[in-house]
């Protein structure tokens, strides 16, 4: 008689489908493993990267395309002001030269005046102003700096006006023309016909360019000018007479500051004025004065650079004078 075997079911050990796979499988499986596991998150940094490159790129153009506009307009403006500038020399050279025809030629060469006589100077030979008065009824005389030496914006040989509004010849030329060097003028706070009523004549001149009062913000700079005593005088030529003025000051200053003055409520106020703007000088070159209440004064204002506050003022004394006989009516 048989005996009965139990059935044990067989059990089969559990295995990972790697374990059921070829070497040449598995190597394959580890190698798309390989790639999932690096592709995805390299690809995305790519994928930034390249977007970042391509924004900042058309970031930089726009800045560069706004950079190219603002250099072009300011170019451009540059260019303007400096075409304008030129033309307004150009304008101002020619109508100093026309007015040259209207008074005695320029004698081939005058001589410096160390004693300073009214001498036969070229201004003091004007014997009609009617020429000038006729262009311009503002004329009141003729303005002359000599200089002898090579100085920028000197000598200054110009047709002195006088009129109602101070702002007008800032600018507007002889001719009343517009300029943006207007032209040399005596302040509407002065006795225009008789100069010498003024304890104080005050002239205005731009000093934009080389023109009008152009040769006078940089005299302190210009040593040989210094030097040179000859060159320390301004004559002046009116219908009525001519006159001869010693720089004694130099000296810069503000637009607000009392240099300007030219009405004086007692003989000290003036003499004190007068030994003020003395010290003021700033350059040592000149004489010094012994100021009286008879003494008369004449301020040359100017601007300097592009600070509208900062001025430079110019001060000479009356040493010689002559009355002209009066033009017939």
């Amino acid at each position: 008689m048989f005996k009965k075997k139990k059935y044990k079911p067989t059990r089969y050990k559990e295995s990972t489908p790697e374990e059921n796979l070829s070497d040449s499988e598995k190597d394959a499986v580890e190698n798309f493993e390989g790639s999932l596991s690096s592709t995805p998150e390299a690809g995305v940094s790519v994928s930034f990267e390249n977007g970042g490159k391509r924004g900042n790129k058309r970031k930089n153009s726009w800045i560069f395309i706004v950079l190219i506009v603002i250099f072009s307009l300011v170019f451009v403006f540059s260019l303007a002001v400096i075409i304008r500038e030129t033309l307004a020399e150009y304008e101002t050279e020619k109508s100093i030269s026309n007015l040259q025809t209207l008074i005695p030629e320029v004698p081939e060469k005058e001589e410096p005046t160390p004693d300073v006589p009214i001498d036969p100077t070229r201004i003091f030979s004007i014997s009609d102003f009617s020429q000038l008065q006729a262009v311009n009824e503002d004329t009141i005389g003729w303005f002359y700096m000599p200089c002898y030496t090579e100085s920028t914006g000197l000598p200054i040989d110009i047709a002195l006006v006088h009129g109602n509004d101070d702002s007008f010849y800032l600018n507007h030329d002889f001719y009343k023309n517009e300029s943006i060097n207007g032209w040399v003028y005596v302040s509407s706070d002065c006795n225009g016909e008789d100069i010498r009523e003024n304890r104080n004549l005050l002239v205005y001149g731009h000093a934009r360019s080389n023109q009008m009062f152009g040769g006078l913000k940089n005299l302190n700079l210009d040593t040989e000018w210094q030097a040179n005593t000859d060159s320390h005088y301004i004559k002046i030529s009116t219908p009525y007479e001519n006159s001869v003025w010693e720089i004694f000051s130099w000296h810069e200053t503000t637009v607000d500051d009392f240099y300007w003055q030219t009405s004086f409520s007692s003989d000290e106020e003036f003499l004190e004025f007068a030994y003020r703007v003395q010290g003021q000088d700033q350059l040592g070159c000149f004489s010094e004065f012994e100021f009286t209440a008879d003494d008369r004064i004449m301020t040359l204002s100017t601007c300097k650079g592009l600070d509208e506050n900062v001025r430079v003022a110019v001060h000479a004394k009356l040493i010689v004078s002559e009355q002209r006989d009066l033009p017939e009516e």
